[in-house]
């Protein structure tokens, strides 16, 4: 005996043809190619952003070394 098929009433149920399916998969690679592409050009710009703040890090060593190695060197003049 088969059960009867109990739709819902919300339930809209569209059939799927491979040419409609292609559409979609062809949609979310397009979707999924633009994401990436923006992912890589934001990991960019924090790869950009962290070299610059790396170099500040490096002028702010290299000042604060020379005004030691100053202080030092007046000490004994």
């Amino acid at each position: 005996m088969k059960k009867p098929s109990h739709q819902k009433p919300g339930d809209n149920q569209s059939v799927e043809t491979a040419d409609t399916l292609l559409d979609k998969r062809d949609a979310i690679t397009n979707e999924m190619n633009e994401k990436k592409e923006l992912l890589m050009i934001e990991k960019n710009n924090i790869l950009s952003k962290s070299n610059s703040a790396t170099q500040d890090e490096v002028d702010d060593s290299l000042d604060a070394y020379m005004s030691g190695l100053s202080s030092q060197l007046g000490e004994f003049l």
